[in-house]
């Protein structure tokens, strides 16, 4: 599956694999998420991507303009008990074996990897079909929303939004404006890090503790930073504190990126989930973590967090029985009378275009440059749909996301 530059080192006459491996040969469609994951069988080589390596390049850039890079991987030599040779399935991988076997081993190697991608669809969930009508409706709404607001110089960099309707969960369909680029999420991120939470559990990594349910009700229903920061030290294991040593920094870093490595595995691109949100800014590892420009920072597409919310909604996030748990402590009341100088995830986002009777499950986040909320909409009698709308320096304006939605929602009634 991985064609390895190999070396000899005549001081053990072990045959060591170069760090630039790469996978060449991946037959119908095999991604390299589905490689990367077959160097986790026993006596298969594969790569791993190495945890220093920041997935946004050029740091100086705003986070939504960045663009996102593959990893750079290590190959892991992996020998059988009792040889300290690297093997491939069992098999020592010499260069000196007759042309014959080689073909024959090639062969298993790639039917295994055809079989790893016949089974892989079993375990990541299908992308979501995109729709051409739906694509209409909102390239109508962004240039509406663009045109009424260029007098407060709201510019197409810095909207973005998708639309998923699930009216039919059998034929679940989106659209996109600007979808795919990553954006600083604010506390949006901490959708992901409850699905997380909710994984380590059903998978007995975790325990579910009276402690650790209370901090992920208060990390979603009241976007609490500190509720936050636990919930992603129980997931990762990791603490903040001092600066560490290099190596273990490295070591850390690997840990912390538990979460990005679990979204990656289930198909999900151009993100990055490993920080913990901040009122005043972090100190000690957790400022080394992030990277001097902030080129570490999270990062999030609407498009993935629809995705997310969108199989929250349908029972699809880690089994139904948690999804529903999820689903519970992100509903949000938009009725209410709330006085308060913050903005209120229920009446000051999406919530404020809903008409009376709709429904509303959501999760908001802003900071001084960004004004985001990521919302499952069920209007009376009519759609049931996943409406994502990142807003960046406009953080103060209350009014660019509902007026979105209202324009999302006149055509989707049509």
């Amino acid at each position: 599956v991985f064609r390895q530059p190999t070396s000899r080192n005549p001081s053990h006459g072990l045959t060591h694999l170069r760090s630039h491996a790469r996978p060449i040969g991946l037959p119908f469609g095999v991604s390299g998420e589905v490689a990367r994951q077959i160097n986790f069988l026993p006596g298969v080589v594969g790569t791993v991507p190495s945890p220093d390596v920041s997935p946004f390049a050029n740091p100086q850039s705003p986070i939504r303009d960045q663009q996102f890079s593959r990893p750079r991987s290590h190959a892991l030599p992996i020998a059988t008990p009792g040889s300290s040779v690297p093997t491939v399935l069992g098999i020592p991988h010499r260069t000196h074996y007759a042309p014959a076997m080689r073909f024959i081993w090639h062969g298993v190697l790639y039917g295994f990897a055809l079989l790893i991608a016949f089974l892989s669809p079993l375990v990541m969930a299908a992308p979501i079909p995109r729709s051409p009508e739906l694509q209409r409706i909102v390239d109508i709404a962004a240039s509406a929303t663009l045109e009424h607001f260029a007098g407060e110089k709201l510019q197409s960099n810095q909207l973005a939004f998708t639309l998923v309707d699930i009216s039919n969960k059998a034929t679940p369909r989106q659209a996109g404006f600007r979808a795919d680029a990553p954006i600083y999420p604010a506390s949006v991120i901490k959708l992901f890090y409850l699905v997380a939470a909710h994984r380590w559990m059903e998978d007995g990594k975790l325990t579910e503790t009276d402690e650790l349910r209370r901090a992920i009700r208060d990390m979603i229903i009241d976007s609490s930073n500190d509720a936050t920061h636990y919930v992603v030290d129980a997931i990762t294991a990791t603490t903040g504190g001092p600066e560490l040593p290099p190596d273990e920094m490295r070591a850390w870093s690997e840990k912390r990126n538990a979460i990005n490595r679990y979204f990656s595995s289930e198909g999900y691109t151009r993100i990055n989930a490993n920080q913990k949100p901040w009122c005043e800014g972090p100190y000690g590892r957790e400022r080394e973590f992030v990277g001097k420009n902030f080129a570490n920072r999270n990062a999030l597409t609407t498009e993935a967090t629809a995705r997310l919310l969108s199989e929250i909604v349908e029972g699809k996030a880690v089994s139904a029985a948690r999804s529903r748990q999820m689903m519970d402590i992100l509903q949000r009341n938009y009725s209410k009378k709330v006085q308060s100088d913050e903005p209120d995830q229920a009446v000051d986002f999406t919530g404020k275009a809903l008409p009376p009777g709709a429904k509303l499950w959501s999760k908001a986040g802003w900071t001084s440059t960004a004004r985001h909320d990521a919302a499952y909409i069920e209007l009376p009698g009519g759609p049931k749909f996943v409406l994502v709308t990142f807003t960046t320096d406009h953080s103060k304006n209350g009014e660019i996301i509902s007026f979105v939605a209202r324009n999302i929602m006149e055509r989707l009634k049509r």
